[in-house]
């Protein structure tokens, strides 16, 4: 089925070199698909309609981003430079400890940042 696109994120995104190349996190397609399931079942949303129009893991490919995740719903952040992300509300905590020197890895399921 196709998915609607927010224009002006999916142009930012397109003259974006922010993200090419870097390693990076976010909700994933998984848990996109988790969340449309659930407001389907509950009769909250019709099934030719999606909880997120677009997927941040679909459009940090599409850049040419390295799009990493830890599975469903698990707190996770990842740093590659300047540059932590995450799931917002899973990640906040993690991401306090991108500049103190930790050494965390970014790939460990569950959360951590290097």
């Amino acid at each position: 089925m196709p998915r609607r696109r927010d224009p002006p994120l999916r142009e930012a995104l397109e003259r974006s070199v922010l993200a090419k190349g870097k390693t990076v996190t976010g909700f994933a397609n998984v848990e996109e698909d988790f969340a449309d399931n659930a407001v389907w079942e509950m009769k909250m949303l019709s099934r030719e309609k999606h909880v997120m129009p677009w997927r941040i893991e679909d459009e940090m490919r599409k850049i040419g981003a390295n799009y990493v995740q830890a599975g469903l719903w698990r707190g996770f952040a990842v740093r590659d430079g300047n540059l932590i992300t995450g799931p917002v509300g899973k990640t906040s905590a993690l991401s306090t400890f991108a500049d103190d020197g930790s050494g965390l890895s970014p790939h460990v399921p569950g959360g951590g940042l290097r």
